[in-house]
């Protein structure tokens, strides 16, 4: 979740025309919908960021707070991705062998 309130302020409008995008069907409104995204998308962004750190990371990754995360949140990501190797997303589905034959474009 955002933190500064000039920065939910230019996005208040976006956020209504997602919200409003989607049918309230009694059980979930478009607003939570759109506001669990947003923190699914931060906590994603958080895992590759540690990800992308490495193995020789001594301590938390950056950007957790940015993201709108808090410690509790940010500590249990980093601690997962560590106890996987800081293994990206794309190593944990094809393997290690397969992001070493290609660069980050997918070329060989």
């Amino acid at each position: 979740k955002l933190k500064s309130k000039e920065a939910k302020a230019k996005l208040q409008p976006i956020k209504e025309l997602l919200a409003s995008s989607y049918r309230d069907d009694g059980v979930v409104s478009g607003e939570e919908i759109v506001d669990r995204s947003q923190v699914a998308m931060g906590e994603a962004a958080y895992r590759a960021a540690v990800a992308a750190g490495g193995k020789k990371q001594t301590e938390m990754t950056i950007g957790w707070e940015v993201l709108g995360l808090d410690k509790e949140t940010a500590t249990a990501i980093y601690e997962e991705v560590a106890k996987e190797g800081f293994m990206s997303s794309r190593e944990a589905k094809y393997g290690r062998a397969y992001s070493q034959k290609y660069d980050d474009k997918g070329r060989k």
